[in-house]
């Protein structure tokens, strides 16, 4: 019984997660402190692998919007910390793959963009950049702190960017960010997480009662055996007192 759970178990999570397997837009991003240069690294790559078979991902691209926002500079924390923000480097490389008329690879070539943010008020950028087939995107914010013993302190981002891109099969993904999108991934895995714990309680309550049931069963088997010893020896004695009846009688 065990067995035939798991694998219903088994099929039900492939089932759930089988729209996540196959993917064509790889990410990756990370957060890191650098005590040397005292600096706070918010990095992202982003890596289009076409895995279509006619190939559409070399002549035709994907559009991926890169939404930054910079707090004011300097980044004083409201005076909390003795420390404060003064500048931010925010750096994009574009790593291209040339293609021709074909379809077939020609080159790779490489463009970066650079932004500066050093005393200016809220400042909000959107690039949008052309991903073909082995493409990928390095996105970098890297913003200077004043003393390195209070960096990152609570998890603060003075300058960070939010990602958006469409997709080829999904009708208005665009609307959301790739955090947000993320953030739908782990909700619907928290849900399927529940939903296997209801079934697992719900199988804990079925094997409960199988147990009952199967001790009930056999307590009815015993009290027949027990009955019915208690008729034969009735009928025994029921026949042995007839006998004596019929020999008084005579």
């Amino acid at each position: 019984m065990k067995k035939q759970m798991m694998m219903m178990m088994l099929a039900f999570a492939l089932l759930v997660n089988i729209s996540f397997i196959n993917g064509e837009l790889y990410f990756y991003d990370s957060v890191s402190k650098d005590t040397v240069s005292s600096t706070v690294r918010y990095t992202a790559s982003y890596v289009f692998q076409d895995t279509s078979e006619s190939g559409v991902g070399r002549n035709k691209d994907i559009s991926i919007l890169l939404y930054s926002e910079v707090e004011a500079l300097p980044f004083n924390f409201s005076g909390v910390y003795p420390v404060i923000v003064d500048y931010c480097n925010y750096t994009i490389t574009h790593d291209i793959n040339l293609y021709d008329g074909n379809g077939d690879f020609l080159n790779t070539t490489s463009e970066t963009t650079q932004l500066n943010f050093q005393n200016q008020p809220l400042n909000v950028t959107k690039l949008t950049f052309k991903l073909k087939s082995r493409d990928s995107l390095r996105a970098k914010m890297e913003c200077h702190y004043t003393d390195s013993n209070y960096l990152y302190v609570e998890n603060i981002l003075v300058g960070e960017f939010f990602t958006y891109f469409p997709s080829f099969e999904c009708n208005g993904c665009e609307k959301y960010t790739l955090e947000e999108l993320s953030h739908l991934v782990e909700t619907q895995d928290e849900l399927v997480q529940n939903e296997f714990s209801v079934y697992e309680r719900i199988q804990q309550v079925l094997g409960w009662n199988y147990q009952i049931w199967l001790i009930a069963s056999w307590i009815i088997k015993i009290a027949y055996i027990f009955l019915s010893v208690f008729l034969l020896f009735s009928g025994v004695y029921y026949f042995y007192k007839l006998l004596r009846e019929f020999s008084y009688d005579i």
